[in-house]
C-alpha cells in the first residue's frame, strides 16, 4: 500500500512543482468570484431576522416555520417544501455548486441564510 501525505494544517498545496496558497482569496480568484468579507454573513447567521427570511423565501402569506433543536429554543432548519420556486432554484445552485449536498428535505440555518443573502442582493464569499 502506498503512503499518502495528507497534511491538512498546511496553508499551501503542492501542484506539480508550485506551492499554491489555499486561502479564500485564492479560491475566489480561481473561479472568478469576488473576495468579499465573510463577517456580514456570519453576523447575520448569529442574529437572524426570522420573519423577513420566511417572507422572502416562502412568500408573504406563508405559514412556514423553523425546526428547533430538541429541547431548545434555537432554530436549526426549514423544510424545503415550504420554499417558493425562486428560493428552490437558488438552493439547488448552492447545493450543487457552492456547498455540495445531495438531500433537500431539511435546509440548515446556514444554507437558509446563504439563500436569503443571494436573493436579497448581498455578496457571499464562496471561497470560504
Amino acid at each position: 500500500m502506498e503512503k499518502v501525505n495528507l497534511e491538512f494544517w498546511r496553508p499551501t498545496v503542492l501542484i506539480q512543482t508550485t506551492n499554491i496558497s489555499l486561502s479564500a482569496a485564492t479560491l475566489c480568484g480561481a473561479i472568478g468570484a469576488s473576495d468579499v468579507p465573510i463577517e456580514p454573513l456570519e453576523d447575520f447567521i448569529e442574529r437572524l431576522d426570522y420573519k423577513s427570511i420566511c417572507e422572502t423565501l416562502c412568500g408573504p402569506r406563508s405559514l412556514a416555520t423553523w425546526a428547533h433543536f430538541d429541547g431548545s429554543n434555537k432554530y436549526k432548519s426549514m423544510l424545503m417544501s415550504s420554499f417558493i420556486k425562486p428560493t428552490r432554484v437558488w438552493l439547488r445552485l448552492i447545493n450543487q455548486r457552492i456547498m455540495p449536498l445531495d438531500h433537500y428535505t431539511e435546509v440548515s440555518k446556514k444554507r437558509v441564510s446563504m439563500v436569503y443573502f443571494f436573493m436579497t442582493g448581498n455578496h457571499v464569499n464562496v471561497g470560504h
